[in-house]
Protein backbone atom coordinates (compact mmCIF):
# COMPACT_ATOMS: atom_id res chain seq x y z
CA UNK A 1 0.00 0.00 0.00
CA UNK A 2 2.80 2.41 0.87
CA UNK A 3 4.55 1.68 -2.47
CA UNK A 4 1.31 2.40 -4.37
CA UNK A 5 0.90 5.69 -2.54
CA UNK A 6 4.51 6.63 -3.32
CA UNK A 7 4.18 5.72 -7.01
CA UNK A 8 0.82 7.52 -7.23
CA UNK A 9 2.34 10.57 -5.58
CA UNK A 10 5.30 10.51 -7.97
CA UNK A 11 3.06 10.21 -11.06
CA UNK A 12 0.79 12.90 -9.67
CA UNK A 13 3.76 15.20 -9.11
CA UNK A 14 5.13 14.64 -12.62
CA UNK A 15 1.71 15.25 -14.20
CA UNK A 16 1.36 18.46 -12.20
CA UNK A 17 4.83 19.58 -13.33
CA UNK A 18 3.95 18.90 -16.98
CA UNK A 19 0.72 20.91 -16.76
CA UNK A 20 2.43 23.78 -14.96
CA UNK A 21 5.15 23.83 -17.64
CA UNK A 22 2.49 23.89 -20.38
CA UNK A 23 0.80 26.83 -18.64
CA UNK A 24 4.16 28.65 -18.40
CA UNK A 25 4.89 28.00 -22.09
CA UNK A 26 1.47 29.30 -23.07
CA UNK A 27 1.96 32.37 -20.88
CA UNK A 28 5.38 33.00 -22.45
CA UNK A 29 3.89 32.61 -25.93
CA UNK A 30 1.07 35.00 -25.11
CA UNK A 31 3.45 37.63 -23.77
CA UNK A 32 5.43 37.37 -27.02
CA UNK A 33 2.28 37.48 -29.20
CA UNK A 34 1.05 40.74 -30.62
CA UNK A 35 -2.19 41.87 -29.07
CA UNK A 36 -5.18 40.38 -30.83
CA UNK A 37 -8.82 41.33 -30.69
CA UNK A 38 -9.97 37.75 -31.20
CA UNK A 39 -9.56 35.44 -28.26
CA UNK A 40 -8.13 31.94 -28.47
CA UNK A 41 -10.84 29.32 -28.84
CA UNK A 42 -12.19 27.78 -25.67
CA UNK A 43 -14.11 24.52 -25.55
CA UNK A 44 -17.15 24.89 -23.30
CA UNK A 45 -19.07 21.98 -24.88
CA UNK A 46 -19.27 20.23 -21.51
CA UNK A 47 -21.20 23.15 -19.98
CA UNK A 48 -24.74 21.91 -20.57
CA UNK A 49 -26.74 24.63 -18.81
CA UNK A 50 -27.42 27.42 -21.31
CA UNK A 51 -27.22 30.27 -18.78
CA UNK A 52 -23.85 29.07 -17.51
CA UNK A 53 -22.60 28.50 -21.04
CA UNK A 54 -23.41 32.10 -21.97
CA UNK A 55 -21.71 33.37 -18.81
CA UNK A 56 -18.57 31.31 -19.51
CA UNK A 57 -18.35 32.45 -23.13
CA UNK A 58 -18.98 36.10 -22.27
CA UNK A 59 -16.43 36.09 -19.45
CA UNK A 60 -13.86 34.30 -21.66
CA UNK A 61 -14.05 37.12 -24.21
CA UNK A 62 -13.93 39.76 -21.50
CA UNK A 63 -10.96 38.08 -19.82
CA UNK A 64 -9.11 38.09 -23.14
CA UNK A 65 -9.86 41.80 -23.60
CA UNK A 66 -8.67 42.49 -20.04
CA UNK A 67 -5.37 40.72 -20.76
CA UNK A 68 -4.87 42.73 -23.94
CA UNK A 69 -5.68 45.96 -22.11
CA UNK A 70 -3.27 45.24 -19.25
CA UNK A 71 -6.06 44.89 -16.68
CA UNK A 72 -4.36 42.19 -14.62
CA UNK A 73 -6.71 42.25 -11.63
CA UNK A 74 -9.74 41.94 -13.92
CA UNK A 75 -8.15 39.06 -15.82
CA UNK A 76 -7.39 37.22 -12.57
CA UNK A 77 -10.91 37.68 -11.22
CA UNK A 78 -12.47 36.63 -14.52
CA UNK A 79 -10.24 33.55 -14.81
CA UNK A 80 -11.45 32.43 -11.37
CA UNK A 81 -15.03 33.24 -12.34
CA UNK A 82 -14.82 31.14 -15.49
CA UNK A 83 -13.38 28.24 -13.49
CA UNK A 84 -16.22 28.65 -10.99
CA UNK A 85 -18.80 28.67 -13.81
CA UNK A 86 -17.41 25.49 -15.36
CA UNK A 87 -17.22 23.60 -12.06
CA UNK A 88 -20.64 24.88 -11.01
CA UNK A 89 -22.11 23.40 -14.19
CA UNK A 90 -20.66 20.00 -13.23
CA UNK A 91 -22.06 20.18 -9.72
CA UNK A 92 -25.52 21.37 -10.70
CA UNK A 93 -25.84 18.35 -12.97
CA UNK A 94 -24.81 16.15 -10.02
CA UNK A 95 -26.66 18.04 -7.31
CA UNK A 96 -27.60 15.07 -5.09
CA UNK A 97 -24.10 13.62 -5.19
CA UNK A 98 -22.55 17.05 -4.56
CA UNK A 99 -24.74 17.71 -1.53
CA UNK A 100 -23.93 14.24 -0.14
CA UNK A 101 -20.16 14.82 -0.05
CA UNK A 102 -18.27 15.43 3.15
CA UNK A 103 -17.02 18.73 1.72
CA UNK A 104 -20.63 19.92 1.37
CA UNK A 105 -21.59 19.20 4.97
CA UNK A 106 -22.98 22.27 6.71
CA UNK A 107 -23.07 24.05 3.34
CA UNK A 108 -26.06 25.84 1.91
CA UNK A 109 -28.27 23.49 -0.15
CA UNK A 110 -28.23 26.10 -2.91
CA UNK A 111 -25.05 25.19 -4.78
CA UNK A 112 -25.13 28.52 -6.63
CA UNK A 113 -24.34 30.26 -3.31
CA UNK A 114 -21.18 28.26 -2.66
CA UNK A 115 -17.75 29.90 -2.78
CA UNK A 116 -15.19 28.84 -5.36
CA UNK A 117 -13.27 27.09 -2.58
CA UNK A 118 -16.30 24.99 -1.62
CA UNK A 119 -16.99 24.20 -5.29
CA UNK A 120 -13.39 23.06 -5.81
CA UNK A 121 -13.46 20.90 -2.66
CA UNK A 122 -16.70 19.16 -3.66
CA UNK A 123 -15.54 18.74 -7.26
CA UNK A 124 -12.32 17.12 -6.01
CA UNK A 125 -14.20 14.83 -3.63
CA UNK A 126 -16.46 13.67 -6.46
CA UNK A 127 -13.38 12.95 -8.59
CA UNK A 128 -14.53 15.26 -11.38
CA UNK A 129 -11.06 16.74 -11.85
CA UNK A 130 -8.10 14.65 -12.93
CA UNK A 131 -5.32 14.50 -10.32
CA UNK A 132 -2.96 16.99 -12.00
CA UNK A 133 -5.74 19.45 -12.77
CA UNK A 134 -7.22 19.48 -9.29
CA UNK A 135 -4.13 21.22 -7.89
CA UNK A 136 -4.08 24.08 -10.40
CA UNK A 137 -7.16 26.05 -9.30
CA UNK A 138 -5.88 26.78 -5.78
CA UNK A 139 -4.05 30.04 -6.65
CA UNK A 140 -7.05 31.03 -8.77
CA UNK A 141 -9.22 30.75 -5.69
CA UNK A 142 -7.01 33.28 -3.92
CA UNK A 143 -7.07 35.65 -6.90
CA UNK A 144 -10.85 35.37 -7.04
CA UNK A 145 -10.80 37.09 -3.64
CA UNK A 146 -9.42 40.19 -5.35
CA UNK A 147 -13.06 41.07 -5.95
CA UNK A 148 -13.20 41.88 -2.23
CA UNK A 149 -10.99 44.86 -1.31
CA UNK A 150 -10.94 43.80 2.34
CA UNK A 151 -9.60 40.37 1.40
CA UNK A 152 -6.98 41.95 -0.85
CA UNK A 153 -5.72 44.01 2.09
CA UNK A 154 -6.09 41.32 4.78
CA UNK A 155 -4.50 38.55 2.76
CA UNK A 156 -1.93 40.90 1.19
CA UNK A 157 -2.73 39.57 -2.27
CA UNK A 158 -0.46 40.95 -4.94
CA UNK A 159 -0.57 40.31 -8.67
CA UNK A 160 1.24 41.07 -11.89
CA UNK A 161 1.04 40.57 -15.63
CA UNK A 162 2.81 37.23 -15.35
CA UNK A 163 0.30 35.97 -12.79
CA UNK A 164 -2.68 37.14 -14.85
CA UNK A 165 -1.35 35.46 -17.99
CA UNK A 166 -0.46 32.29 -16.07
CA UNK A 167 -3.99 32.14 -14.61
CA UNK A 168 -5.50 32.54 -18.08
CA UNK A 169 -3.31 29.78 -19.48
CA UNK A 170 -3.94 27.55 -16.49
CA UNK A 171 -7.62 28.00 -17.22
CA UNK A 172 -6.95 27.08 -20.86
CA UNK A 173 -5.20 23.89 -19.70
CA UNK A 174 -8.12 22.99 -17.42
CA UNK A 175 -10.64 23.62 -20.20
CA UNK A 176 -8.57 21.51 -22.56
CA UNK A 177 -8.56 18.61 -20.12
CA UNK A 178 -12.27 18.90 -19.34
CA UNK A 179 -13.20 19.21 -23.02
CA UNK A 180 -11.56 15.91 -23.99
Amino acid sequence: MMFGAMVGSEVYGRAKDVLEERARQRADALIAEPKSSSSPKANFSFVKLTKLLHIAERDWEECWRALNAGCWKSALILSGGILETVLLSFLLRRRKKALATGAAQKANNDITKWTLGKIIDVTKELGLLTPPIDMLPLPMKEYRNLAHPGAEIREQISFSEAEARAAFHTLQAILGELGR
